[in-house]
């Protein structure tokens, strides 16, 4: 009885460090032997179940380095699913399947998890993933561009220091949002002028 083994490494947000994420076609959590293709050495993972794997299609088994596209489909109502997806960042992130063998009459896995594939997480993201992280994104860059301003302005910073200065928190703190859009340095220079614009402008009943 063939399953299969998935495990995602994604990167932290705040951070950047990998978080690591296993799933499998079953029920239950199992923790299984398998080979990590990077080292090539036998390493121990623990998997989830209970449907966070909706379907892997096909995987043709070949060798050497032909390059294929496998369509992973998992689960949105999956707490395990959402949170390696949605709250970590997969862009590009290295994707590995194995599939084990489970004896029919135990259940229980009778062989080493034979590797199957390693891969990346495509940069064409679904609409309803691409609107997520184009809306997170977003909010993450305006945030960045509020608080710089902010800053910059209680620091008495004005004119180009303060357009530097604003640019240099943005680059510091929304790196994420930065790498996703690629806003070219003209663009983004004229969103920072708008922010200190906005920001310094007197709101209702103030005068200055």
């Amino acid at each position: 009885m063939p399953r299969d083994f998935l495990w995602i490494t994604a990167r932290n947000r705040a951070t950047g460090a990998p978080v690591t994420w296993g799933a499998w076609s079953d029920v239950g959590t199992v923790s299984a032997d398998v080979i990590d293709p990077a080292s090539g050495a036998t390493v121990t993972r623990t998997y989830e179940g209970g449907g966070a794997v909706i379907a892997i299609g096909n995987v043709q088994l070949v060798t050497g380095l032909t390059v294929q596209a496998v369509e992973i489909s998992l689960s949105q109502l999956d707490a395990g699913a959402q949170q390696a997806v949605r709250g970590h960042d997969v862009r590009r992130a290295p994707v590995e399947l194995h599939r084990g063998f489970l004896d029919p009459d135990t259940h229980r896995l009778i062989e080493m998890i034979v590797f199957a594939l390693l891969a990346f997480i495509s940069a064409k993201l679904p609409p309803v993933l691409r609107t997520y992280f184009d809306t997170h994104m977003r909010d993450s860059l305006q945030t960045a561009l509020t608080n710089g301003a902010r800053k910059v302005i209680a620091e008495g910073l004005d004119g180009e220091d303060a357009i530097r200065g604003l640019l240099d928190y943005v680059d510091s703190s929304a790196r994420d949002a930065l790498d996703h859009f690629k806003p070219s340095p003209a663009k983004l220079r004229d969103q920072a002028k708008a922010k200190l614009r906005e920001v310094s402008a007197p709101g209702p009943g103030e005068i200055r």
